[in-house]
């Protein structure tokens, strides 16, 4: 199972989760850090990380 890890949740829960076996990425992790915009994350956790059924909600979609 893989996991991304969304700036409001700490980065100790990635690690954990990365120590207990799972494939984890915390936004910190991507090239803007925690600056990311909502669209590129989805485009990461579809594209290059191979997430499926991962859904992201950017408020500009609202």
């Amino acid at each position: 199972m893989r996991f991304l890890v969304d700036a409001q949740l700490p980065r100790r829960l990635a690690a954990w989760l990365s120590e207990t076996g799972f494939d984890t990425v915390h936004t910190l992790d991507l090239p803007f850090g925690n600056r990311t915009p909502d669209t590129l994350i989805n485009d990461v956790s579809t594209d290059e990380l191979g997430f499926r059924g991962f859904f992201s909600f950017a408020k500009e979609a609202l």
